[in-house]
């Protein structure tokens, strides 16, 4: 301290921090026409621009999606530091000054001729740091005076905060965003700027603007450069560090210390003219150029952890000292850095997969591999995929875009799952397609993203600024797509498909195909959205086209759900004055769930706004449907499989509305559900099942060839039916077969309420095994045959009520054993049909008790003299049951007839009935086996086959015996194999499989085994011919000792080779 007692104050070396600002939200922004709900006066007129007084009078702005942030400049910090001084931050006051200057203090001095007083009014400050309470310079002639006003200091306020939230990632001044407008120069510095007014600045990080004499000014621009990397830290601009672990993370610091410190730049010297105005031949001339070798003032990665990483994929930026700029065209100062280990960074693996095909009736998979995939890593920056094939072998999250450029190839593998946070873009003249393995449990999520003009992304296909999408090939896995989403009154992208504009049209679809693997595809949250499976919505004009979309299998469900309008599930995006258009979508297989929103259909046609012309008009569609079973559900107005919806209104004050759209619908297989709201609010304008939108003047084109049919719950059997599998029918839907059709197969049909069918003559079976029993059968057969109509038909495993059918039963005149019966339709006499029922020849009774008599005269008797005549009475009669056929005619063989011979073996026939040749005589064969299992040898070995003829009305019934020899096959040593000719005790029960070739066991031989096959020693196994074969074998089957082995308590080991 001086005599005087003047001391310098000692500043606060407190740093404010974040708990040292507050959070300031103040809303500035104005709404617009889209934030106001439509009313009947505006509903039809959708211009942009702000709400004017006149037109936001009396409404809330209830679609406002606005949200205040610190991008859009609502939400701001303040300082509030409650930062009090002490000894730990140094802070002290200073002391003023004990001396007197005359002076100064307005006294006149004897040599002086200045009688004017000087005072503090005529003093200037000279202070550099802003004055405060606390901190006062005394030095100054202001400040430092007695009772100064410390308004009037002119210091810099120092350690302030900007009043926007400049805070970023990085530590240090890092962390503070330049605030600037105009750019600062070493000449002219923002003493306000965080960043640029900062001790030793590093002006080249200021943002600000170049004023005009700053556009004058010479510098330096890049138009190509590359680095230097004298080390070759870089692989193809890419610093690679598999060495990077969890136990192991990469600092900011240990990766730019890895990066270039310089680079060789070929520069543009930019020079103004002399008067500072640009001339003709100043114009003309070509730029100077020279090759420089530049340092950079460091790097920069905003998004990289302040705890360091170990996995990922990073890109750090480098800065250029002042007075250097890049070429508009020039590439960017980046580097991409990759962490993790070598596996991850493995350039290629080879990977298994399926590849599905159509063979015109099913899908069909073959097994294949593919040598060089590219594993997908975790990455929290963009990502590009380049034409070739890729595999997500393990569970990898990508929070940026990823873009496909050429034909990329992506496998799924089993119980792997990629989650594209941004969505996979895919755009004209691209193609992404995606296998999986053969368990089918690879995982893609895929949700797409949004832009700053509030365009949306599809999950997979168009993007924001190119809203197209390429062809997209899906031949299994899980794929869950949804479209990016501004907010719930905004715009939303298709699940699969095109993009979401807010201002143009929509996205069109590439080329679609779906295979297998199970799909969920659903669009963007937004009062304008895409398809769940097509185009993307247009919030400028027409929705996208949703063609080119065909379906061999899988499971898929696809539903555009949108808050105000909507596309279809699987077709045409919403658009604002023209709904997209569902074209050529073709199904042939799988498990489809499709769901309009408001005014799209469920398949075909997205939907559009109205107007006060109805000139605005939803999309058409054009379906085929081959097979498969498809669930499509329409929305407001709008067909279930078809046109978008359309509707009139009429108001006391306004009218208007919009034109549905066109269906033209093909069904040639498969199962189809097809509905659309009947409780509509404008009466009268409900789109069809299938079919049109409402409010549509063109007619429909819809053929239903063959397949079952339900048009809001009530079903129809179209055509020639077959059902291979099963179906539950919702429960409050009914079924019917009509004339004409018909429905059978192996399936099953469940649940439903009502089961109905028209008569057709295939429908009806009469009974085929009554026989003959002597009585007319005529009211018998009616009762029955009635009774059968009346409880229905059962068909697939359903039974089919049947009405309005009349049934007579007439036996005919030339014969006991035929029957009529005639079927009628009561609405239509002519429309009838015939069955016939044929009786079949009954057994005759001759044995019964009493059925053979003899006689003596009248007199019933069994004894009889040697003149007496032996009168025989038989009465055979019907016994209403199929003849007894003699055990002779049991076997397979059919029975011989009358003039016809064949041959058995005791009582079993061994031949086909034969026929006489030409040459008189009978020729059978008989195989031998089938004697030798039917028969019996006899002596000698012998068997005796019975020849037998059918008498015939000239001829009597014959037989005659035939003794053969048949030796049976011999059963040979080299036919029997062992599994196993020796095997080790081991304690247990050791018996080897036997085989014989070519024969079976139990019909051609038998084995046994000698007690035993447990202890070490010698076996046998004995093999017996049976049946056709003969003799016996036998193999011989060792067990050996076991070798044990002892050990001592000590190190010496003693075997025993000689225990028993």
């Amino acid at each position: 301290m001086a005599d005087c007692g003047y001391m310098e104050a000692q500043p606060c070396t407190h740093e404010h921090t974040e708990e040292c600002y507050k959070t300031v939200t103040e809303c500035v922004h104005e709404h617009t026409d889209e934030c106001y709900p439509k009313t009947e006066e505006t509903e039809a007129s959708t211009g942009e621009g702000n709400a004017t007084a006149s037109d936001a009078e009396g409404r809330e702005p209830e679609n406002c999606t606005h949200q205040c942030s610190e991008e859009s400049g609502c939400i701001t910090k303040v300082l509030d530091c409650h930062h009090e001084h002490d000894e730990s931050c140094g802070y002290q006051e200073a002391q003023e000054c004990g001396y007197v200057c005359d002076i100064c203090n307005g006294i006149k001095s004897e040599d002086t001729e200045n009688t004017e007083d000087t005072d503090t009014d005529t003093a200037k400050c000279i202070c550099e740091t802003l004055c405060t309470e606390d901190s006062i310079n005394g030095d100054c002639p202001v400040c430092g005076a007695e009772g100064a006003d410390l308004s009037a200091c002119t210091g810099k306020e120092q350690g302030s905060a900007p009043e926007k939230d400049t805070v970023d990632d990085n530590a240090g001044t890092d962390r503070l965003e330049c605030i600037c407008e105009t750019l600062c120069t070493e000449d002219s510095i923002n003493g306000d700027c965080p960043v640029c007014g900062a001790e030793d600045a590093d002006l080249s990080r200021c943002k600000g603007e170049k004023t005009e004499e700053q556009e004058k000014t010479g510098e330096k621009v890049i138009t190509a450069w590359e680095w230097i990397d004298p080390e070759e830290y870089l692989t193809d601009g890419m610093l690679a560090l598999p060495g990077a672990g969890r136990e192991n993370p990469a600092f900011a610091e240990d990766v730019t210390a890895l990066l270039p410190e310089k680079i060789q730049a070929e520069v543009v010297i930019v020079k103004a003219a002399e008067d500072e105005e640009e001339t003709e031949e100043d114009a003309e001339a070509a730029p100077e150029t020279e090759g420089t070798e530049i340092t950079l003032t460091g790097w920069e990665c905003a998004s990289y952890p302040e705890d360091g990483a170990y996995e990922g994929t990073y890109t750090f930026t480098a800065f250029l000292p002042e007075g250097f700029v890049l070429a508009e065209d020039a590439a960017a100062l980046e580097v991409k850095v990759e962490l993790g280990g070598v596996e991850m960074l493995a350039e290629t693996v080879s990977v298994s997969y399926q590849e599905a095909s159509w063979d015109s009736s099913k899908v069909t998979y073959t097994d294949k591999t593919a040598d060089s995939c590219t594993p997908v890593a975790d990455s929290a920056e963009a990502v590009t995929w380049n034409a070739g094939w890729y595999v997500v072998n393990s569970t990898v999250t990508i929070s940026e875009p990823i873009t496909v450029t050429g034909a990329v190839n992506l496998i799924l593998a089993d119980d792997c799952t990629l989650d594209a946070q941004k969505g996979i873009v895919v755009t004209t003249d691209n193609s992404l397609t995606i296998y999986a393995q053969s368990g089918g449990t690879g995982t893609l999520n895929a949700t797409g993203t949004t832009d700053s003009s509030n365009n949306a992304s599809a999950g997979i296909g168009g993007s924001t600024d190119s809203l197209n999408s390429g062809a997209i090939t899906i031949h299994g896995g899980v794929i869950n797509a949804t479209g990016g989403s501004t907010g719930s009154n905004g715009y939303g992208g298709a699940g699969i498909g095109g993009g979401t504009s807010k201002s143009a049209n929509g996205g069109n679809s590439g080329t679609i195909i779906i295979y297998g693997g199970t799909v969920t595809a659903n669009n963007g949250a937004g009062g304008i959205p895409g398809a769940g499976i097509g185009g993307g919505g247009g919030g400028g004009d027409a929705g996208g086209a949703g063609s080119n979309i065909t379906i061999y299998g899988g499971s898929v469900t696809a539903a555009s759900t949108g808050t105000q309008f909507g596309g279809a599930g699987i077709g045409g995006g919403f658009g604002l004055r023209s709904g997209g258009a569902g074209n050529n979508i073709q199904i042939y297989g799988g498990t489809i769930n499709a769901t309009g929103g408001d005014s799209g259909a469920g398949i075909g046609g997205g939907g559009s706004s109205v107007i006060d012309d109805s000139s605005y008009k939803s999309g058409d569609g054009a379906v085929t449907i081959s097979g498969g079973n498809v669930t499509a559900v329409g929305g407001n107005y709008a067909a279930g499989i078809g046109g978008g919806g359309g509707y009139y209104y009429s108001t006391q004050y306004t009218s208007g509305g919009c034109t549905g759209g066109t269906g033209s619908v093909t069904i040639s297989g498969g199962i189809v559900d097809a509905s659309s709201p009947t409780d509509v609010y404008w009466t009268g304008y409900a789109g069809a099942p299938i079919g049109n939108g409402g409010n549509t003047t063109a007619a429909a084109t819809v053929n239903k060839t063959t397949g079952i049919v339900f048009e809001n719950g009530a079903g129809t059997v179209c055509g020639d039916v077959t059902l291979d599998g099963s179906y539950t029918v919702p429960a409050d839907y009914t079924l019917n077969i009509p004339a004409g059709a018909s429905l059978s197969g192996s399936g099953t049909l469940s649940g439903g309420e009502t089961f109905t069918t028209d008569l057709s003559e295939d429908m009806i079976s009469v009974p085929e095994d009554l026989y003959y029993d002597g009585t007319d059968r005529t009211a018998e057969l009616q009762n029955d045959l009635s009774a059968e109509l009346n409880k229905g038909i059962e068909i697939c495993g359903q039974t089919f009520t049947v009405s309005g059918w009349t049934l007579a039963v007439a036996k005919a005149a030339d014969s006991d054993l035929t029957y009529t019966a005639t079927y009628t339709n009561n609405n239509d006499n002519t429309n009838t049909f015939t069955k016939t029922i044929t009786l079949q020849k009954s057994g005759t009774d001759l044995t019964s008790e009493g059925k053979v008599q003899t006689y003596k005269g009248d007199t019933l008797t069994k004894d009889f003299t040697a003149s007496d005549t032996i009168t025989v009475k038989a009465t055979p009669t019907a016994t209403g049951e199929a003849p007894a056929n003699s055990a002779m005619f049991a076997a397979s063989f059919t029975a011989p007839a009358a003039g016809q011979m064949a041959v058995f073996v005791n009582d079993t026939q061994v031949s086909v009935p034969a026929d006489k040749g030409t040459d008189g005589s009978y020729t059978m064969t008989v195989s031998a086996a089938d004697v030798l299992t039917n028969g019996q040898a006899g002596e000698n070995g012998k068997f005796t086959l019975i020849v037998k003829f059918i008498g015939t009305t000239n001829m009597a019934d014959a037989e005659v015996p035939v003794e053969v020899t048949i030796t049976r096959n011999p059963l040979t040593a080299d036919m029997v194999m062992l599994s196993a000719e020796s095997a080790t005790y081991n304690g247990t029960e050791q018996k080897p499989i036997v085989t014989v070739t070519g024969l079976t066991v139990g019909k051609d031989y038998d084995v046994t085994f000698q007690d035993g096959f447990k202890n070490a020693g010698t076996y046998t196994v004995t093999v017996t011919g049976k049946g056709i074969y003969e003799g016996t074998v036998k193999k011989t089957f060792s067990i050996g000792k076991a070798t044990p082995t002892i050990v001592w308590a000590s190190d010496e080991v003693t075997s025993c080779p000689d225990l028993p």
